[in-house]
């Protein structure tokens, strides 16, 4: 996927690609009507991974996903100050979309595997933290690999 809003024009990122992978589907019930017309989403997973072009698909083997992790914060009552209590969950970075969602990103399909059940589990703790906008996907992109926690095991594959 390229990273192309046009209000990130001055931002380093701009025009790098990123690699995703579709790591599951979640299938939720629609009250009461017959299986069929259950919703589906599909969960995608970022690597931690950044370049000036798409990537090879060798490089795959090498990478892990950009990881999230939800900590909780509290006010210092003497002086105000926030402080780091804990940190509540670490688990990798996933999105999901429904199909209509899908449609309208331009993502590229680089690889078809249906190896991704190892995963899966792991990917489902974080669904729900970061709740997915197509509009404003490229700044979730961004912070994703901007953050510490990211940066010291990205592979970076830019100039």
């Amino acid at each position: 996927y390229q990273i192309k809003n046009e209000e990130l024009k001055e931002n380093k990122y701009y025009g790098k690609y990123v690699l995703l992978r579709a790591v599951g589907i979640v299938k939720s019930n629609q009250g009461s009507l017959p299986r069929e017309y259950d919703n589906e989403e599909s969960i995608i997973g970022l690597y931690n991974w950044i370049g000036d072009k798409e990537p090879d698909i060798e490089i795959i083997d090498k990478l892990s996903f950009a990881i999230e992790k939800a900590t909780r914060y509290r006010r210092v009552k003497e002086t105000g100050e926030i402080v780091e209590v804990e940190r509540i969950l670490e688990f990798p970075f996933a999105l999901r979309f429904n199909r209509r969602e899908l449609k309208k990103l331009d993502f590229k399909v680089i690889l078809k595997d249906k190896n991704y059940k190892e995963v899966e589990e792991d990917m489902r703790k974080g669904i729900g933290a970061t709740w997915p906008n197509i509009n404003t996907l490229d700044y979730n992109f961004i912070n994703m690999l901007e953050a510490p926690y990211n940066k010291d095991k990205q592979i970076n594959d830019t100039k």
